[in-house]
């Protein structure tokens, strides 16, 4: 992974050292085979929406080039504007502050924060700095050959061995910033439950976070029309449905897409998320044979604990099975929480009523003309800013998120330590 050289101190010789990357052992390949593989990774470029935008964009980039060329030649009238510019600007100016909010809460917190202490443990455990000498000399043997007599000077004669294992494919590098970054998302979804939804949640074997980004086309006039940004949250237990509710934390913002989505003519579905997240808690070999597709545990499937005493009593199982196996790199029995991510099936979609030559304007047409959204009822469980927004005179459009953020890993493991330090079960 990285190689430098250094003088010793103490015998002012220059020594070298190489960075690696720890891998799965034997045991762990065999009994946790998914794991030591090339994780899942969920790229936006390539998902369904961000096509189908992309076709869409392009199919009405050429129709305003015909309209204005129709104008041109008098065969026409000139093609609508939009003129939302101060609503525009103001949904800018927000998304900047925004952004700001979460960049100064993201360094403040990764450096001075508990989020430091995190990304520090899952590096000890990812890499290794070793003398190249050592490490050569750890990795080989040698195997003294039977005297045939065959040397005229008698030496000595080895054969010489190395241990080799397959390398993955994704960098390491990659592959432990996509860990460490899947893990702080996977507990700001929790802390945000913890602190909007019933603490009862933690009590079930397993719990559901969903998170979702929402758009809502408003117009006062057939050439004024903007996009307003909604990002709500929603957490669950066995199965039991809760209601969304509004949040203005700028981490989940991000994720959900609402920060940097356009609100003007550049609106597109692609840009807006949906997905769920869901947390168990058990062993690693348990968390390991659970089916990849988040299912609802029963009791009899983890034991009879709790989510939230699972994860409490494990950070006092695996600091015992630190303890009595130091530096030991695979323990069965280490208490861990599961995250399976998973997005919404497809966005959704619902227009108001317009009506003299509203349709007419371009932020309307880029809007309506969204495609692979399921159609929306009026019945969906909103929380009442939204509600308010869609029962109101201007409204003439809801668009609701759907798919993952970019380069989120679909699976992820998080420490009962570090699950606690942000989320304070009693």
């Amino acid at each position: 992974m990285g190689f430098k050289s250094r003088q010793d101190s103490d015998f002012h010789i220059w020594r070298n050292f190489v960075t690696v990357s720890l891998q799965c052992t034997q045991e762990e390949v065999e009994e946790t085979p998914r794991w030591c593989k090339d994780p899942k990774v969920h790229y936006s470029s390539t998902s369904t929406s961000a096509v189908l935008d992309s076709l869409g964009r392009a199919g009405r980039g050429a129709k305003r080039l015909v309209q204005q060329g129709m104008h041109k030649a008098g065969m026409s009238e000139a093609p609508k504007t939009n003129s939302a510019t101060g609503k525009t600007f103001g949904h800018w100016l927000y998304n900047r502050r925004k952004n700001a909010e979460a960049w100064i809460k993201d360094t403040t917190d990764a450096w001075f924060g508990k989020a430091a202490d995190r990304y520090e443990k899952l590096r000890e455990r990812s890499f290794l700095e070793v003398e190249a000498a050592e490490l050569l000399h750890s990795l080989s043997f040698q195997k003294e050959l039977e005297s045939t007599g065959a040397d005229s000077k008698r030496k000595q004669r080895y054969d010489r061995f190395a241990s080799i294992a397959p390398c993955k494919t994704m960098d390491p590098e990659m592959e432990f910033e996509l860990k460490y970054e899947g893990a702080d998302d996977a507990l700001q979804l929790a802390r945000k439950a913890h602190q909007k939804f019933d603490k009862s949640i933690f009590d079930a074997t397993s719990f559901t976070v969903k998170l979702m980004g929402v758009g809502v086309l408003k117009m006062s006039s057939a050439e004024t029309a903007w996009v307003d940004f909604h990002t709500l949250v929603q957490a669950s237990s066995q199965n039991k449905p809760s209601t969304w509710k509004l949040t203005k934390n700028p981490m989940l913002g991000s994720l959900a897409g609402t920060i940097s989505a356009h609100g003007g003519e550049s609106v597109r579905a692609s840009e807006l998320t949906g997905y769920q997240a869901t947390f168990t808690c058990g062993t690693r070999k348990e968390m390991h044979d659970l089916p990849t597709e988040p299912v609802q545990v029963d009791a009899s499937a983890t034991g009879e604990n709790s989510f939230s005493a699972c994860v409490k009593e494990g950070v006092e199982t695996n600091k015992k099975l630190r303890s009595s196996s130091p530096g030991a790199p695979y323990l069965r029995e280490e208490i861990v929480v599961r995250v399976i991510f998973r997005s919404f099936e497809s966005c959704g979609l619902r227009l108001g009523l317009t009506s003299g030559n509203e349709t007419e304007n371009p932020v309307y047409q880029t809007f309506s003309s969204m495609s692979g959204c399921r159609s929306i009822e009026m019945s969906e469980d909103l929380p009442k800013p939204v509600k308010n927004a869609v029962n109101s005179k201007i409204f003439k459009g809801l668009l609701l998120g759907s798919g993952l953020p970019d380069e989120m890993l679909y699976e992820i493991l998080v420490d009962p330590e570090d699950f606690l330090q942000e989320v304070r079960l009693k």
